[in-house]
């Protein structure tokens, strides 16, 4: 009787745990990094996800500064997750009202704060389960109010609390009084190509 010799398993190294201070420490290639479970995760961002980021961006900059409601932000770096102290989200956008800002101290590596509200803009390398995660990550740190906006799609949902999502699409305003008290915004002012006059869906 012939006996199979099975090599026995090694099981491979795992990576070095790397700390959020490590991350600060990087070139300017760590601008496109999130720290999670310890591990660089990187961002890969298409032209179009760019695009409608920093557009909507300048959106609510036109909203906001004029009436002293603050500015949007973009790809800036939270470490604002207590299940989960060394972890460091980096949402597409951001909005942080001055109410949450009146008592927060600056100089800090990354904001220690949650954001009123997140939004990701999905990019064709995201995938569903890291979009979910992030999703419950945000509203573990506190935040009210998670965007997600699919450009090729044209589709925006709306992330009130987990479980609670709403859907627009076509020529759908985009409003949410109780974070952006006045902003409106039709959904195609968001999605049209630069140099393309935006169209109802």
């Amino acid at each position: 009787m012939s006996v199979l010799a099975i090599a026995p398993s090694v099981d491979p190294v795992a990576p070095a745990a790397v700390l959020p201070e490590e991350l600060l420490r990087l070139p300017d290639e760590g601008k496109l990094y999130e720290l999670v479970d310890g591990q660089l995760v990187e961002k890969q961002m298409s032209d179009i996800a760019e695009f409608v980021a920093n557009r909507l961006k300048t959106l609510i900059d036109v909203w906001g500064l004029p009436s002293g409601n603050g500015t949007a932000l973009v790809e800036s770096a939270y470490r604002c997750f207590a299940h989960a102290p060394g972890m460091v989200r980096r949402p597409d956008v951001s909005y942080i009202s001055p109410a949450r800002l009146a008592t927060y101290t600056w100089g800090r590596g990354f904001f220690a704060i949650a954001p009123d509200l997140a939004v990701e803009v999905v990019s064709e390398h995201d995938e569903v389960l890291e979009q979910d995660r992030k999703i419950s990550d945000y509203f573990r740190a506190g935040v009210k109010r998670v965007w997600v906006i699919n450009p090729e799609l044209q589709i925006v949902r709306i992330h009130r609390a987990p479980g609670d999502l709403s859907e627009l699409v076509g020529d759908a305003l985009l409003a949410d009084d109780s974070i952006l008290p006045g902003f409106k915004c039709p959904l195609p002012t968001i999605f049209a190509k630069p140099g393309v006059a935006p169209t109802p869906q």
